[in-house]
């Protein structure tokens, strides 16, 4: 199976469903796709020639390792139904199983449409007759319901990265999913905003994935030094 990280195919990445043997897991990255994380050979990437420069090292090979099949799946059929976005090149045995994710979504929209249909409206009186009782066993979320309930991640909250670097959230917008808009369900997104200055946003659920995954670490916010008091003789 290959990942495209561009629109040509010079950019498709190989993906794993085990780690090689002699290769390792990079921590730290946040640009792998859901489920999946990234691995080289364990070689540098640059190597310093003879003319003494850095040069790109030919023996030099990274790859994507599934860790969440499951969570892969559900992603590559969201991007599919919402984004029509498909970057995964994908065998045989892992596009029927993309596919039956896909089915079972839909169906799952279908059941929940059937039953907003059959609920009674609440209103002054007292309903004809009696709602509907909760399924004993609970139905599993769809990555797009997990998308849509808001984190704990606040404006105000402070983390940091493996490399030391902070992130504040400093604020957060509500809009329709990528490629779904019914009017109706909305997402939130943070807006945070690194150590530079330089700001960005991200869907608080995918920001929930990066605390899960340990890249990024809550901290408390530095409180501002107090300022010595003047010395001085009283007038």
């Amino acid at each position: 199976m290959k990942y495209r990280t561009g629109k040509d195919e010079k950019s498709e990445v190989r993906v794993y469903k085990h780690l090689p043997e002699g290769w390792k897991v990079l921590k730290g990255t946040q640009t792998q796709p859901a489920g999946t994380a990234w691995a080289s050979n364990g070689e540098p990437v640059f190597k310093r020639g003879k003319d003494g420069k850095l040069h790109k090292n030919p023996k030099y090979k990274h790859a994507l390792v599934v860790q969440d099949e499951g969570l892969m799946l559900t992603r590559i059929a969201q991007a599919r139904r919402y984004e029509r976005n498909d970057r995964f090149i994908a065998d045989q045995t892992t596009e029927k199983k993309i596919q039956a994710e896909m089915r079972r979504q839909e169906r799952e929209r279908k059941k929940r449409e059937s039953l907003d249909r059959t609920r009674p409206v609440v209103t002054g009186k007292k309903p004809a007759f009696k709602p509907m009782k909760k399924p004993a066993s609970k139905r599993p979320m769809t990555a797009l319901e997990r998308s849509v309930k808001s984190t704990t991640d606040k404006v105000g909250d402070v983390l940091v990265n493996q490399s030391g670097v902070k992130y504040t959230i400093i604020g957060e917008k509500y809009g329709p999913a990528k490629g779904y808009d019914d009017g109706k369900t909305k997402v939130r997104r943070l807006v945070v905003r690194a150590d530079g200055g330089g700001t960005f946003e991200i869907g608080d659920h995918a920001f929930k994935h990066y605390r899960d995954s340990k890249v990024l670490k809550r901290v408390s916010a530095s409180k501002p030094a107090k300022k010595p008091a003047a010395r001085g003789r009283k007038k």
